[in-house]
């Protein structure tokens, strides 16, 4: 297809089960600002139409996209996250303690699958992810999703006071716990992107493990290290949200996110409405030939 005019045909490829439209995933803001662009959009729920577009979003809400997933994708001249295929905490943190001896300090449970398996246990095929989900599942009997999200994200002062059976089993990982401080607060550093277009807030809370419920005030338009943007080439990410602290002046990543979520109210700040209108705009740079009408 052309892409020399500014009407654009973009697919996004997504999960039957998670309901794209209907979900609160930024990309389905963006998508609604592309449209009123005049561009045309088509969601494909799985791998058995094919349809052609400019453009792939591979918008797949799992940790390790499946195989029939990529090679479907492969048929689009432009795809967003091509190389993204992993981001399992194993794959992409760079500060896991692997077993109690090796680090004095306070460490962080965490699941190895993003958001405790959620979407893979929605998921219908047999992924790898799921594969894992069941061995760990083997491992932990009885494991509920109620004891899953007791543990995740669960602080310890020492990694001598994990549990026993965190150690050695796929579900988890431990990290060290790198909180980065604002006098009382706790802080976590966001940066979004889509192609050469970005924006970044850090988020102060309260509480030791920062959440979207107990967050209490937000700081938007710092600096992206050099160091990470570094790690986002490494990794290939056209688009996506990365989780970090700074620590002394030192990155700490401690998640990637290829299908960032957002959610808009009444309360929404100018702030954050206007770094995504612009954000949007990122489009655009993936295909130099195309210009867009900034807003």
């Amino acid at each position: 297809m052309s892409t020399t005019t500014n009407n654009l045909k973009i697919a996004v490829l997504s999960l039957k089960d998670r309901k794209f439209e209907t979900f609160n995933y930024l990309l389905n803001r963006l998508v609604q600002i592309w449209r009123e662009s005049g561009h045309e959009i088509i969601v494909l729920g799985d791998t058995k139409q094919y349809q052609e577009a400019d453009i792939l979003f591979l918008h797949v809400d799992l940790t390790v996209i499946p195989e029939d997933y990529l090679k479907f994708s492969r048929q689009f001249p432009v795809v967003v996250n091509r190389q993204v295929h992993d981001i399992s905490k194993t794959r992409v943190s760079s500060h896991l303690v692997r077993n109690p001896l090796e680090y004095d300090g306070e460490v962080i449970i965490k699941t190895n699958l993003n958001s405790a398996g959620t979407s893979e246990r929605r998921f219908r095929t047999r992924t790898l992810s799921q594969r894992l989900l069941r061995e760990a599942r083997r491992l932990v009997p009885g494991m509920s999703l109620d004891k899953l999200r007791k543990l995740n994200y669960k602080v310890y002062s020492s990694p001598g006071d994990v549990p026993s059976s965190v150690w050695g089993d796929p579900l988890w990982v431990v990290e060290k716990y790198l909180p980065e401080r604002e006098g009382d607060h706790y802080c976590i550093r966001h940066w979004v992107f889509l192609g050469e277009e970005e924006f970044t807030l850090r988020v102060h809370s309260p509480n030791q493990v920062v959440k979207a419920s107990n967050i209490v005030h937000r700081e938007y338009d710092l600096p992206v290290p050099d160091d990470l943007r570094e790690i986002r080439k490494a990794l290939g990410f056209d688009y996506g949200k990365f989780d970090y602290t700074v620590i002394d002046g030192e990155t700490v990543l401690f998640d990637a996110n290829r299908t960032p979520a957002l959610t808009i109210t009444e309360t929404t700040s100018p702030e954050l409405l206007s770094a995504v209108n612009k954000l949007s705009q990122g489009l655009y740079t993936l295909f130099p030939q195309v210009r867009g009408n900034a807003s």
